[in-house]
């Protein structure tokens, strides 16, 4: 039997706040994406700990299903791109945030969870592969991916957007089912210090791992680490309403390690479109300079992640001011 989740009143400065108020301002426990389309993972201070990470998965389930749901109702190649996107990382957050459950509730039945969310994601990811070709081999030419039609050759075919369709038809049935499994998971207590030391300890694996793999070499051994990379992030977006400024700032230099990767990844994909031409190899010589130097801007970004001590990680706990309301962040950049 689905599990009813009840409206909950937050503070006003929780950045899930939205995820309980519709458009009219009524509350019936569903997200209101047209507040915030990004919907990054957040804890709620005022709330304990296993059923705060509970909403923080079942609220990346709801914006994959809403993202899955709006694919088919756009025939504008950039708009099923954005939706594709979009869809796959709310799956790539919740599946972050749910194997922090792994010691505190049924492994068996978190595995099967985390079975079925990758095995939607991967639904899209033919789509997605294709997008990024387009769009990356658009972008070295200086040219808006709609109006490359050259390019657009290369990475679509005609049965693309109705193959794209049933794969999202099929993820949404499939969010529909993870949400109620999700509520009805029993978790145990998870105690803030245990939390604090396993993000702590994944911070100083992936450092070493980063450091390691990008001496040996290798396109698959950087993206496996780049997975790694993206599961902390999405880790560490849970603090950022109720901890300090330093866990953005710890925060955004592993997302930009992330996306160093991600975007060699995606010249990568778009290197093994190319075919024999004057135009192609210029463009072959374009993308290999650029990964030349996608290469020395990641080995800055890994200096970059200093070794903190396990006590510095005392930020991750909630401050006084994230337990009582107040007014929203303004936003100030960092210093």
């Amino acid at each position: 039997m689905p599990v009813v989740r009840p409206a909950i009143e937050r503070p006003m400065n929780d950045p899930n706040r939205n995820l309980d108020r519709n458009p009219d301002g009524s509350t019936n426990g569903k997200p209101a994406h047209s507040q915030d389309p990004s919907g990054p993972p957040r804890l709620d201070a005022s709330r304990p700990l296993d059923e705060g990470l509970r909403w923080a998965i079942l609220g990346q389930i709801e914006i994959a299903e809403d993202a899955a749901a709006r694919i088919p109702l756009s025939n504008e190649s950039s708009d099923r791109a954005m939706r594709v996107r979009r869809c796959r990382k709310a799956i790539k957050r919740a599946r972050a945030v749910l194997r922090l459950l792994r010691r505190h509730a049924d492994r068996g039945a978190v595995d099967r969870i985390d079975a079925d969310l990758r095995e939607a994601g991967r639904r899209l990811s033919s789509q997605r592969d294709r997008d990024v070709r387009l769009q990356t081999i658009a972008r070295l030419l200086g040219r808006n991916a709609s109006e490359d039609a050259a390019s657009s050759a290369r990475v679509e075919r005609p049965d693309a957007f109705e193959e794209t369709d049933r794969a999202a038809e099929v993820v949404q049935a499939r969010m529909r089912d993870l949400e109620d499994r999700v509520g009805e998971l029993p978790i145990a207590t998870i105690p803030w210090s245990w939390l604090r030391r396993r993000v702590a300890t994944r911070w100083r694996r992936i450092r070493r791992r980063l450091r390691r793999e990008v001496a040996r070499g290798g396109d698959e051994r950087l993206h496996a680490v780049r997975k790694a990379c993206g599961r902390l992030e999405a880790q560490l977006m849970l603090f950022e309403g109720i901890g300090d400024r330093r866990v953005r700032r710890r925060r955004k230099r592993i997302s930009r390690v992330y996306e160093t990767i991600g975007e060699d990844r995606d010249l990568a994909l778009a290197l093994s479109t190319l075919g024999v031409g004057e135009a192609d190899d210029e463009l072959r010589a374009a993308i290999e300079r650029r990964r030349g130097e996608l290469s020395e801007e990641l080995e800055r970004r890994i200096a970059r992640l200093r070794r903190h001590p396990r006590r510095s990680w005392s930020m991750l706990a909630p401050t006084k001011s994230s337990k009582r309301p107040s007014a929203p962040d303004s936003g100030d950049p960092l210093p």
